[in-house]
């Protein structure tokens, strides 16, 4: 998922809701605020911040919330294997 406006996702659980990159693909890349809660986010891939890369390529900047998450078996190539943060508050 690009995000560019803020969003707030409210899961079921960690044990019954993940979102997967499949081992393949970034989960989130966000230039806004991102809330998290409830949720399993897991397998994903990508050059920085497998799962989550706030605000990397265009300076953006954006505060990540993460509450009562499980991040699970992410993998970047160059940096931050689950979680990227740059530029963020």
């Amino acid at each position: 998922f690009y995000l560019w406006d803020d969003l707030t996702i409210q899961g079921t659980g960690k044990t019954k809701l993940s979102l997967s990159g499949d081992n393949s693909t970034q989960i989130f890349y966000s230039e806004a605020n991102l809330t998290l809660r409830d949720i399993r986010i897991a397998n994903g891939s990508a050059e920085t911040g497998g799962a989550i890369s706030m605000g990397f390529y265009n300076g953006a900047s954006g505060t990540l919330n993460l509450e009562r998450c499980v991040i699970q078996n992410n993998a970047a190539t160059l940096e931050g294997g689950a979680i990227a943060l740059t530029n963020t508050h």
